[in-house]
């Protein structure tokens, strides 16, 4: 969703980014404005949290995966929803129909329908699917910064020292096993820190965020109000 929101280009959505806001929470507002009368912000993620807050997060996400007015309107399950976003963030058709035209217009001139992702490397979209191009773009795009960032982490002297171990990867996440007397907020916050480097060269924003999992009866830690590794007992 970040990387999508930085390449439609919009500055209110950025500026929900860069403030630690919610696009769910923004769309929602603007597609269900009397629910939201009556449940603002948060309180509208709690009231209608496996209904209409997950159908707005569901129609967000089918959009970066290349639909337009009618596939985006049974998604929301509200008719009318694609329109009330093109026309607050216009920028959002004019990507899905730029990345689209991208596809053909590389077909026209090397022979090879792609788009072109950060990095620098090609993704070919199927012709008879070419929706797909706006995903592939975002996609693509969050793949090529999560391998960057494995690469960073590789070599980072606390990620080094602590004996840490990559031990798993999905979409955004990763997973890193280490040595309990290892832990500290050194190392915490410097891999923290090396996973955060590649969102930062292609997007004003990028942090991170971590969960500290403890196994086998030892304790368990936590950060505190100021971002302090603290201990918890269970």
């Amino acid at each position: 969703m970040r990387r999508w929101t930085y390449l439609v280009g919009n500055q209110e959505l950025i500026d929900v980014f860069e403030k630690g806001g919610s696009v769910h929470l923004l769309i929602a507002s603007i597609i269900h404005p009397e629910m939201w009368k009556l449940y603002p912000g948060e309180k509208f993620k709690k009231e209608y949290a496996a209904t209409w807050y997950q159908w707005v997060k569901n129609g967000n996400f089918s959009i970066i995966y290349g639909a337009t007015r009618n596939k985006a309107d049974l998604t929301y399950k509200c008719p009318g929803a694609y329109d009330l976003i093109a026309r607050r963030f216009p920028e959002v058709p004019e990507f899905t129909t730029n990345c689209i035209q991208e596809v053909w217009n590389n077909f026209a001139w090397y022979h090879a329908p792609f788009v072109e992702v950060d990095g620098g490397y090609r993704l070919e979209v199927p012709l008879d699917d070419i929706f797909k191009a706006v995903n592939y773009k975002i996609q693509g795009g969050a793949g090529w910064m999560m391998i960057e960032a494995m690469i960073e982490i590789s070599s980072c002297p606390e990620y080094l020292n602590s004996g840490a171990q990559i031990i798993n990867q999905v979409h955004d996440s990763l997973t890193i096993e280490l040595p309990r007397k290892a832990l500290s907020q050194k190392v915490v916050e410097g891999i923290r820190e090396a996973m955060e480097a590649p969102g930062y060269k292609y997007m004003p924003t990028s942090a991170a965020s971590c969960d500290i999992i403890t196994h086998y009866d030892e304790p368990e830690f936590i950060f505190d109000e100021n971002n302090q590794l603290v201990e918890v007992p269970f």
